[in-house]
């Protein structure tokens, strides 16, 4: 990441879509009312039972 930040000087944006792609998993990122909405779209069709919510960084 360090080598790609530093080549292509990505946005948030980019890096955060970067990020998401490499990890296989669908990242949320904004206002805590904008992601319980997200949420919510996966939840109540059944399209999601759990989520599991990580820092973004690691501790």
């Amino acid at each position: 990441m360090v080598d790609l930040i530093e080549r292509k000087r990505p946005s948030i944006r980019q890096l955060v879509e970067r990020l998401d792609e490499a990890r296989r998993i669908r990242m949320m990122a904004g206002p805590p009312e904008k992601i319980a909405k997200n949420i919510q779209t996966w939840f109540e069709p059944g399209a999601a039972d759990e989520f599991n919510v990580m820092p973004p960084f690691p501790i």
